[in-house]
């Protein structure tokens, strides 16, 4: 049943992207374009984006009511549907479950029927009236692609009989079938469908994500910023020199890249547009690579299940658009893929260029040069690599130097004198020493926290683990990971720098796999849905989130909502570090002394 993996049986998961109604509000008054999730609205007040989120809160509200309030709710009730159908469609090409596939197509007839009955009970039975004009351009292909999404396997149960027992004049039948038959040959079916999963994901993820305690100016605010970044050097102005940058040189790589097609005009949505696709591109690529490190180490079914994980990731797929963190990640994996499989100095050249775009995938390079001393290598086939990597950060580093010295050192030297924010387990963990001890060490301790326990890990693989290719990921995923945790920040998006290790390794059982997802689920209600009520960042732009950017062990006599949040957020972290340490413990008791590395 490996055909159930080819994207066709996924074309129905396109209708999240497609317009589904283009509306003109009373007389004129506005218009707007809606999508499933989404819509987009310009009126006399200005333009705006309204999330399916949001219609809810405004209905629960008393915001919307009448008959646009029973319209919506006709519209949110089909739009969870479509995703209950999208949900089902992964699971059943998971399962390799025919009939489940198929009855699901039943599912997409009641959302266009319940879409369109929204419509006409907004605008009429003729969809034009007082509330304005609807056209609901999308609204038929729910229905062609329900009835093909139903009959189309029967095209299939002896491959494309059907098809030839009937001769046309035309041969259109011919056509057709050589169209399916090549399908079902398609050599990258599966990848296809993980990327095609991998985009909707996205969609679904970010705009239901768009909640009224989330305003769009916060959400966006990273991009704002780095389009400022990018258009200050077109103004002359110089990073490190003329202001300050709290990222490494080649934060601005992928920031001028994005920059390319609003360079004429300098427009910020249009960058905004540029650079969410530029981030979806390089989150693709490492899909691609998380995938065929799994091919090569696992097999082609645990390949295929992998890159699912990687690709239904649904919260860091809420950050990936806008954050630039998706880059060096991708430069990370890219790295690992090439040292393990291509050439060594290529990928620790790679892997340098990461740290130089953010610092955690400098991580990597002491256990690159561990893994070769344990295949047997010494300092000398190290040479080539270290003095290249050395030449790259010579190049780069050395010209904002000379230009301000003072402003290149206050990018490396910031963060160690930032104070601990709520999202962090440094803030949990003084939180509970101040309640029970009147102390809080472990902000001044932080740092000595980290250089310590690496060291340990470092000792950990060079002694005890063997050379294999899972080792080695396992403890380059278990240094990130604890940077990450013992940092004075642990921000949503941080989950982006470590997923395609966990997509890597959370996949040994259905318990495996319930953990991969309890990550995404705590870290998804962190960020967007408790956004304001758990945890927001410390900034003075936002003085409405104060109240979330600090907490304590009580709120009167009982436990606060934040403690308990975060309480449980650590305790899945933790289990997730003792499932993977212990992993590697038992893989590496299986595979012995002796093992060596596979290519």
């Amino acid at each position: 049943m490996a055909e159930l993996r080819n994207p066709l049986y996924l074309l129905p998961t396109l209708l999240f992207l497609i317009p589904v109604n283009i509306y003109i509000i009373g007389d004129w008054l506005g218009t707007g374009i809606q999508w499933v999730l989404f819509r987009y609205q310009m009126t006399i007040g200005g333009e705006s984006l309204i999330s399916f989120t949001r219609d809810i809160h405004f209905i629960i509200t008393g915001l919307i009511s009448g008959k646009s309030g029973i319209a919506g709710t006709f519209w949110t009730v089909s739009v969870l549907l479509l995703v209950g159908y999208f949900i089902i469609s992964v699971w059943a090409i998971l399962t390799e479950n025919e009939v489940l596939l198929r009855k699901n197509a039943i599912i997409l007839l009641v959302c266009g029927s319940l879409f369109l009955i929204s419509d006409l009970v907004q605008y009429g039975i003729f969809l034009h009236g007082s509330g304005g004009l609807c056209l609901p351009v999308g609204i038929p292909l729910f229905f062609i692609m329900g009835i093909w999404g139903y009959s189309y396997r029967f095209c299939l149960v002896n491959p494309l009989s059907l098809l030839h027992k009937k001769k046309t004049p035309r041969n259109n039948a011919g056509s057709l079938s050589r169209l399916l038959s090549w399908f079902e040959r398609y050599p990258n079916g599966e990848l296809t469908s993980l990327i095609l999963i991998s985009i909707v994901v996205k969609t679904i993820a970010f705009f239901s994500g768009l909640l009224a305690n989330l305003p769009l100016h916060v959400i966006l605010g990273a991009t704002k910023l780095y389009f400022w970044y990018a258009t200050s050097l077109t103004w002359g102005q110089i990073p490190y020199s003329s202001y300050y940058v709290p990222y490494p040189q080649f934060f601005f790589i992928p920031l001028l890249i994005a920059l390319i097609p609003a360079l004429v005009i300098q427009n910020y949505t249009l960058y905004l547009y540029s650079f969410s696709a530029l981030m979806i591109i390089f989150d693709t690529a490492t899909l691609v690579l998380v995938y065929s490190i799994a091919g090569k180490l696992w097999g082609r079914d645990k390949a295929f299940l992998c890159g699912l994980l990687y690709a239904t990731a649904f919260s860091a797929a809420f950050f990936i658009p806008i954050t630039y963190d998706a880059f060096p990640s991708f430069l990370l994996l890219l790295s690992i893929w090439i040292y393990l499989y291509r050439s060594e100095s290529t990928g620790f050249l790679l892997a340098t260029a990461g740290a130089l775009t953010k610092w955690y995938p400098g991580l990597s390079l002491p256990y690159f040069l561990l893994h070769g001393f344990k295949t047997g290598k010494m300092w000398g086939h190290f040479r080539r690599s270290i003095i290249l990597s050395g030449i790259l950060v010579s190049l780069t580093l050395i010209p904002f130097i000379l230009l301000n010295a003072r402003g290149f050192i206050s990018t490396y030297t910031s963060h160690f004198d930032r104070d601990a924010e709520v999202n962090s387990s440094i803030y949990y963990l003084d939180t509970i020493c101040n309640f029970f001890l009147n102390l809080e060490p472990f902000d001044t301790l932080s740092i000595l926290l980290v250089i310590i326990i690496e060291l340990a890990l470092l000792y950990w693989y060079y002694r005890h683990l063997d050379s294999t290719p899972q080792a080695l990921l396992g403890c380059i995923f278990l240094s990130i990971f604890i940077f990450v945790i013992f940092n004075k920040v642990f921000s949503t998006y941080y989950l982006i720098w470590f997923l395609p290790f966990l997509s890597l390794f959370l996949i040994k059982s259905s318990r495996h796999i319930l953990l991969f997802y309890a990550v995404q689920a705590i870290m998804y209600l962190e960020t967007p849905v408790l956004f304001g009520i758990v945890y927001a960042p410390f900034n003075a732009f936002y003085p409405e989130f104060d109240s979330a950017t600090n907490y304590s062990v009580l709120t009167g006599s009982l436990p606060s909502l934040p403690f308990i949040f975060y309480t449980l957020k650590f305790g899945i972290f933790l289990l997730v570090l003792l499932v993977i340490v212990r992993d590697l413990n038992h893989d590496h008791s299986l595979s012995g002394p002796r093992a060596h590395l596979t290519t």
